[in-house]
């Protein structure tokens, strides 16, 4: 549980990785593959990230504070 926290916290902090291998570097713990790649299917299927085809990581999760607020901003923009 401390693993998948500490990697949801580096893609808030980063947003966005070119690779797996960057997103390794930028760990401040050692983590095996195998545990990083369960991490990153639990947060793709969770949708929080992306995984693109050649291979980059996005954060795409909007917490829902933070979706009904761009709600009411895009409600107030039409009035």
């Amino acid at each position: 549980m401390k693993n998948i926290l500490k990697v949801e916290q580096l893609f808030t902090k980063h947003k966005e990785f070119d690779s797996k291998v960057q997103l390794v570097k930028k760990l401040d713990v050692t983590m095996r593959s195998p545990v990083l790649n369960v991490i990153l299917k639990y947060l793709e299927s969770s949708n929080k990230i992306l995984i693109d085809a050649d291979g980059s990581l996005v954060w795409i999760y909007a917490s829902p504070k933070a979706k009904r607020s761009l709600e009411k901003a895009v409600r107030l923009s039409h009035i």
